[in-house]
């Protein structure tokens, strides 16, 4: 029950948030915002903050934690960490690696375009529903769902790792991950990169492999702390006690 609540209802809420943008045209309402038609611009192309700090810089940077947290797992064995201290590490860098292969798998299944390449932005293709048939003429799209913000979002699994259950300081590590999320999210938007509807799926998504991953590796340390060293030997019957002489 705690995996599904942890990971079954934010997914459902972020496939209501996925409908409600459908439902009341937000992506366009938004983008139409950070698209210029009388320049035929975004308003963050080749910006220095959108392109190179929060799409150049933060991909690096999202590469540097997770292979700092890999390296803190390897090296952890020699320098005597913890296991707790290993494990979440690993969790870290799981976090990011498998939110990111995820996301970025389904980009190449998903066929739908992004926004800079619609005719309504300046581009070549037409804008299509969500789950309507493609054309084949068509090129195949490879831009949903996001994976940039997906990498930012992973770092809610540090709800998991700041502090005890229900604790303050977990939601502290959520909003941290949430806000890079957000942020990168944000970057692309104004690019043409993405629409909010991409991002929200991979909020959904990261929280998903978060919540899953937490749920697996906790499970294993509940069943090995169980495990106690002296479970495999057979309890000896107590000798009666011989009165000593003087």
């Amino acid at each position: 029950m705690t995996w599904l609540k942890q990971a079954i209802l934010p997914a459902v809420a972020a496939a209501f948030a996925l409908a409600a943008i459908q439902y009341t045209n937000l992506d366009i309402r938004i983008a139409d915002h950070f698209y210029d038609p009388r320049s035929g611009h975004w308003i963050g192309t080749n910006t220095w903050w959108a392109s190179t700090l929060l799409h150049d810089g933060a991909r690096w940077m999202m590469r540097a934690i997770a292979f700092a947290a890999l390296l803190c797992w390897m090296v952890g064995y020699r320098l005597g960490a913890s296991q707790k201290q290993r494990r979440d590490a690993a969790f870290l860098a799981l976090s990011i690696v498998v939110s990111t292969t995820l996301v970025g798998f389904l980009k190449t299944v998903t066929n739908v375009d992004c926004p800079w390449d619609l005719s309504r932005y300046g581009g070549e293709m037409p804008m299509l529903p969500w789950f309507a048939p493609r054309p084949g003429n068509l090129p195949h799209a490879q831009c949903f769902p996001g994976a940039h913000s997906a990498s930012g979002f992973s770092l809610m699994c540090l709800y998991f790792l700041f502090g005890p259950p229900y604790s303050r300081k977990r939601w502290i590590g959520f909003a941290i991950g949430l806000a890079m999320g957000m942020t990168f999210s944000f970057a692309q938007q104004v690019r043409g990169a993405h629409f909010l509807s991409h991002d929200v799926m991979s909020a959904g998504l990261c929280w998903i492999v978060v919540a899953t991953l937490h749920f697996v590796l906790d499970s294993k340390r509940t069943t090995e702390s169980r495990k106690l060293p002296g479970d495999s030997y057979e309890i000896q019957p107590r000798q009666p006690c011989r009165r000593l002489r003087r």
